[in-house]
């Protein structure tokens, strides 16, 4: 009799491993991903959304601030050489350029 069900146990504790293992490893989805930005960088993009709104015209606020930033929020800059004399002069012209 057990030899009968032997079978479909083994299937199922497979698909049962199969699921408790794939649900450790993925990603949460229903998080946003604005909460996986550090603070620093929110209060950056913040900042200059706020500029970007009442100085530029026809640019895209939310691009123009999720870039500057990111810039801004770095300790390091991302490119060789000396560092930036202005960071925000920096930051928004790249964010400018990219939106």
């Amino acid at each position: 009799m057990l030899r009968k069900y032997a079978m479909h146990f083994f299937l199922l504790a497979g698909v049962g491993v199969t699921l408790a293992i794939g649900a450790t490893f993925t990603p949460v989805v229903s998080r946003s991903g604005f909460f996986d930005v550090p603070s620093a960088e929110a209060m950056h993009a913040k900042q200059e959304y706020a500029y970007c709104r009442t100085n530029l015209d026809n640019v895209n606020c939310a691009c123009f601030a999720g870039i500057a930033g990111h810039i801004l929020a770095e300790e390091v800059p991302d490119f060789r050489g000396d560092e930036a004399m202005d960071r925000f002069g920096l930051a928004r012209s790249q964010a400018a350029q990219s939106c």
